[in-house]
């Protein structure tokens, strides 16, 4: 699977790498050399296998606050606050998120995620 960078990102023929484990996070069709992870001006939360992990690069929300917000909460109030925030036009997911596009999706699976090691000690 080769997912595109929106047509609004700075590498409009490039692809990121979904694979946590590989340094690599931008690869390209038209031979450029790849973008390693450590070559980024943030820290890459995705790529990362210790905190602090970015989820939401727009309003700064890592994975260990999405996950306590579940356990305090029993619901994605993160979540809500960016869908609010994306409503009002507050958001830049095409250029701020490595991914070059909108976060919700791996929000969501942070409350998902969460949801399913509640079940499993329940």
């Amino acid at each position: 699977m080769r997912p595109g960078l929106n047509s609004g990102s700075a590498f409009p023929d490039g692809y990121y790498c979904p694979n946590h484990e590989d340094v690599t996070l931008y690869f390209f069709d038209s031979g450029l050399d790849a973008i390693a992870k450590d070559d980024a001006k943030v820290r890459v939360g995705f790529k990362e296998n210790e905190g602090p992990q970015m989820v939401c690069y727009c309003f700064e929300h890592t994975k260990d606050e999405i996950q306590e917000d579940f356990k305090a909460h029993g619901e994605s109030r993160i979540e809500v606050s960016i869908r609010e925030k994306v409503k009002a036009g507050s958001c830049s997911c095409e250029f701020m998120n490595p991914k070059g596009n909108c976060c919700l999706g791996d929000v969501r699976a942070e409350y998902k995620e969460s949801e399913a090691a509640e079940a499993m000690t329940a």
